[in-house]
This record gives structure tokens, sequence and C-alpha cells, in this order.
């Protein structure tokens, strides 16, 4: 079973993937936004499952870094979605650390 940890009402599973270098959104799918490329899938997934998607990819599971990311972020999708960010050992994919 998928679940979701942001919107529990919701179904479908996005995740979202970003590449910072060099920034290449011109492949379909990837939308540009302050230098990094965001890739949004509607595909139904766990959280490693996105991780793995992402990676093929040559992305990271997304990582938020300011407010207007988030901002930026909440617009892409009304669903919930998988960032980078691990619970047991607050460390996010990109391998920054995090105060929580």
């Amino acid at each position: 079973m998928t679940t979701n940890f942001i919107n529990c009402l919701s179904h479908l599973l996005v995740f979202l993937g970003v590449v910072s270098s060099p920034p290449t959104c011109t492949d379909r799918g990837w939308i540009d936004h302050v230098g990094y490329c965001y890739y949004v899938s509607s595909d139904e997934a766990n959280w490693i499952t996105a991780q793995d998607v992402c990676r093929n990819k040559g992305a990271e599971l997304v990582s938020v870094h300011s407010e207007d990311e988030n901002n930026f972020l909440l617009t892409l999708s009304d669903k919930g979605y998988w960032i980078g960010l691990k619970k047991s050992v607050k460390i996010i994919t990109d391998g920054q650390t995090v105060a929580l």
C-alpha cells in the first residue's frame, strides 16, 4: 500500500525530482524555476520507488530550502508528493542535514 504523509486523502501520489547542475530543463516534462529543474510525475509510487525513478533521471527527490521554493512546489500539484527527507536520519537525499 502506498502511503502519503502530506495528503492522506489523495489516492494519486506524485513525486518531484530536482536537478541543480547543469540546469537543463529542455527535456519534456521538466519545469525550470530559479535555476533548478523540477520533474513532476503523476505515477503512484512509494518513497523508495519515487527516489529510484528520480535517480534514474539523474535527479534526487526535491529538497525544500526556502519559503519561495515551498510556495512554488505547492503550485505544481494539489496532491501530496514525496520529498527527499529521510525521517530516520534527518538527512535530505541531496546530503544536507536538517533541524527538525
